[in-house]
């Protein structure tokens, strides 16, 4: 028989933000964003959740939206101890198991999780998946009874529908300047190209808050702009 394996460290603000959380639940709050930066540890923090979630009998769907996200976030649960199935294509389904871990895309061709009694949905990359089609017939149609947990680095979307609009709080990571205070995250360079190697933009106009996709490739995508990144690339390889 196999030993469990010894599940992740979770640093001392990991552990306070998902003491954080459980506090708004406490206080009778049903949809959370939790806010954590790049760096911050995401995926374990997550996968601390899971192994709360399971730890206390709750079935919990985890919603991803790409291909490899699902692999990822099984390692992360498998290092927890968790037993997981799935609802992805090429993934074995196992619709007893207490964590599922579930593609937006393959969701939209299996009907069988609409009835699986998920006590908590754990939005990952929240800023794409709960404002997918999927991700919001969740959120009201399917498991409005349900806990809602939305996990991103990155809260503000373009355009006007924001987690605000479906959500009711939040908790925070710190942000990346004290993560390298505390010294979790390393100090950065930064390097910028000469004002004669950036492109200029004041032509490209502007759809719903971002650059126009096409202006942009062509203010860009010129010969003489990729070769002044590849001499200044070039020049801080002794670095």
């Amino acid at each position: 028989m196999s030993a469990r394996p010894q599940p992740p460290q979770l640093r001392p603000y990991q552990v306070e933000l998902i003491n954080a959380l459980y506090r708004k639940l406490n206080e009778g709050h049903r949809k959370v964003a939790i806010i954590a930066g790049t760096g911050a540890g995401k995926t374990v923090i997550s996968g601390q959740i899971c192994a709360h979630a399971e730890g206390s009998g709750k079935r919990l769907m985890f919603l991803v939206h790409l291909d490899v996200l699902v692999g990822q976030t099984y390692e992360k649960m498998k290092s927890f101890g968790l037993h997981c199935g799935f609802i992805k294509a090429g993934w074995e389904e196992d619709r007893d198991a207490p964590i599922q871990i579930a593609s937006v895309q393959t969701m939209a061709q299996r009907k069988w999780w609409r009835t699986w009694p998920a006590d908590v949905v754990f939005y990952d990359e929240a800023h794409t998946t709960l404002f997918s089609r999927i991700g919001k017939a969740v959120l009201y149609k399917t498991h409005p009874q349900a806990v809602h947990l939305a996990m991103t680095a990155t809260p503000e979307r373009l355009g006007k529908d924001q987690l605000g609009e479906h959500l009711e709080t939040l908790v925070a990571s710190p942000v990346p300047s004290d993560l390298q205070a505390m010294g979790f995250l390393s100090e950065m360079k930064y390097f910028s190209m000469p004002p004669d190697g950036v492109a200029d933009l004041k032509g490209v106009r502007t759809v719903r808050g971002d650059y126009d996709e096409a202006g942009l490739k062509n203010a860009c995508d010129r010969p003489e702009l990729v070769a002044k990144i590849v001499g200044e690339s070039v020049s801080y390889t002794h670095l």
